[in-house]
């Protein structure tokens, strides 16, 4: 599997996280200070605090994702590696607006991360997170699951439109070409609804190129119990296996997986 990743977006958030990290200590340390100067200047104290609180979890969200190591980009690497030289994994790549996209000769997967652990069910658009105290001082940092089966189709719908227009694009600018594809490429069975098996995954397709969203669990204390979820819902563990379910269900056009390759190179 060829992987691109844009090292130095990386360093820079890593850098920012750093910074908001430091910053937001510094503001809750002046905070601490300015409180036990005086009554009249408690307002101030409390500012400085909900400043420093800001700036610390922004700074720690960034931490997990660009800092602290194994970093996203390469949980997912090592979850997909043994993949062939036809698949190609591109993340933090500029202009591309999904931060995970993998290219393979069934389509395109936009991956929805959430680095999120412990008992996590699915059901539809709806995602709960069995709560207990051991959890509290981590979601400080990681937030709530929210709602990654809706980022991660928002994703795709974007990752479409980019498709399109660059493939519009091209074709603008390039000498009419014959088309290369057998007949039937390109087709792939229609449904209005997914499950984290890959039975099934409802999606449109980008100028003839499927694009699918998923979300991926990528913590390795992660267990998901999925009923029906409206977007495909694994942890890293089972994406390799899926994948190689999913992607031969699909066939690709040689001329569409060339523009496909083209529209997401460096």
């Amino acid at each position: 599997m060829q992987v691109v990743v844009n090292e130095q977006h990386i360093a820079q958030r890593a850098r920012s996280a750093r910074f908001h990290t430091f910053a937001g200590l510094g503001f809750m340390l002046g905070g601490l200070v300015v409180s036990f100067v005086g009554i009249e200047y408690i307002g101030w104290a409390y500012g400085s605090l909900l400043a420093g609180l800001f700036f610390f979890n922004a700074g720690a969200r960034d931490r997990l994702r660009f800092a602290r190591r194994p970093r996203e980009d390469e949980l997912v690497a090592t979850a997909l590696r043994g993949l062939d030289h036809r698949y190609r994994l591109v993340q933090y790549l500029p202009g591309v607006p999904a931060q995970h996209v993998l290219l393979t000769p069934g389509g395109v997967f936009v991956f929805e991360l959430r680095h999120h652990y412990g008992n996590i069910t699915a059901t539809g658009t709806r995602y709960e997170r069995r709560w207990n105290w051991l959890l509290m001082i981590g979601a400080l940092a990681e937030g709530g699951v929210g709602n990654p089966a809706r980022d991660a189709e928002r994703r795709a719908a974007a990752v479409r439109a980019y498709l399109q227009g660059k493939i519009a694009a091209a074709e603008a600018s390039a000498p009419p070409a014959g088309e290369d594809a057998a007949p039937g490429d390109g087709q792939r069975p229609k449904s209005a609804k997914a499950d984290r098996t890959g039975e099934s995954i409802d999606t449109t397709d980008a100028a003839g190129i499927p694009v699918y969203p998923v979300v991926l669990f990528t913590h390795p204390h992660a267990q998901v119990v999925a009923h029906e979820p409206a977007v495909p819902t694994l942890v890293a563990q089972e994406l390799k296996p899926w994948l190689r379910k999913q992607v031969p269900r699909v066939r690709v056009s040689a001329t569409h997986q060339r523009q496909m390759y083209r529209a997401f190179e460096v």
